[in-house]
């Protein structure tokens, strides 16, 4: 197939609503490492910025698609991981863009954003390990009192420098609210077998994937505060979760209060949306998951790596 040039591989980019089923994401992609290698080679590190801000907006559009998709097949977590990597490539891009560029990161985060609101997850995993640094060029290695004369990122006779980690030792896992990465996942582990599964609740993503079908169809959210009698609960244990979704037990909590305040989510979705959610028997008010997790689930971590984040 042959290479598409890079104003070609912009307006594709770009204009992703309108490109983003007809364009091959890959086809551009390989033209975009081309450019970068020949920008390399020819110790052109303008041209090298420039293609590498549009390799990391590409998959940064190309995740956050993959993630809809997975989303649509209940594939949560592998959807989750997708969002992650997005972010990632987000991050990487370069802080002074062009208006239309910003418009479609803006697009990306927010919807990113509201995607991971609705999931389960509230504790993950955090790794703590050391390595060492090594510099591509001249194979030493460096810290952050120790550096060598190249600085990464930079050309040196057709290579890029890059600090390579290497010995890697793991060190403990702690579980944290807001990590540097979200990709680990505390999973249940079924003692019988002695294989993790997945015990999340994704009632809110259920409920919104029966009714979008489109990575631009617009949807929002309101989470309103309703009283409820606790009467309602007359049949609660006191060693569940409290409605509230204070991470206490019902017992300890809101038990012999008069009302119980819990919170509500609506969905602000389109009248098509609507209607296949309504098709499907669904409720128009559905009440967020409570938020414990256990002290004791094993932890499954994903790791990723992308030659484009070089």
């Amino acid at each position: 197939m042959m290479k598409i040039s890079l104003i070609d591989a912009q307006t594709a980019i770009i204009n992703y609503k309108d490109t983003f089923k007809s364009r091959s994401a890959r086809h551009i992609l390989e033209s975009l490492r081309g450019m970068k290698a020949s920008a390399i080679a020819s110790n052109d590190k303008s041209k090298l910025r420039e293609v590498r801000g549009w390799i990391c907006l590409l998959q940064a559009q190309e995740h956050y698609f993959s993630a809809f998709e997975k989303c649509l097949q209940r594939e949560y977590y592998k959807a989750w991981c997708d969002l992650e990597v997005s972010i990632t490539f987000i991050e990487r891009l370069p802080s002074s863009l062009d208006v239309k560029i910003l418009e479609c990161i803006d697009f990306l985060k927010k919807k990113i954003s509201k995607l991971q609101t609705l999931y389960p997850y509230k504790m993950f995993g955090s790794p703590e390990y050391i390595f060492k640094r090594k510099c591509t060029i001249c194979d030493s290695y460096v810290n952050y009192r120790k550096k060598c004369e190249h600085l990464p990122g930079s050309i040196y006779d057709g290579k890029l420098c890059k600090y390579a980690m290497t010995d890697f030792e793991f060190l403990a896992m702690a579980l944290v609210e807001n990590p540097v990465q979200k990709y680990s996942v505390p999973f249940a582990k079924d003692e019988a077998t002695g294989k993790h599964f997945d015990h999340y609740d994704y009632k809110l993503l259920d409920y919104l994937f029966s009714g979008i079908r489109n990575p631009f169809e617009h949807w929002d959210y309101e989470i309103q505060s309703k009283a409820v009698p606790t009467s309602k609960f007359k049949d609660l244990k006191d060693d569940v979760s409290c409605p509230c979704i204070s991470d206490k037990k019902y017992g300890e909590c809101c038990k012999g209060k008069e009302v119980i305040v819990i919170q509500n989510l609506e969905f602000v979705i389109s009248e098509f949306a609507a209607r296949r959610i309504k098709s499907l028997g669904g409720k128009w008010r559905v009440k967020p998951p409570a938020r414990n997790i256990g002290r004791e689930f094993h932890i499954a971590i994903f790791h990723t790596t992308h030659e484009d984040l070089s």
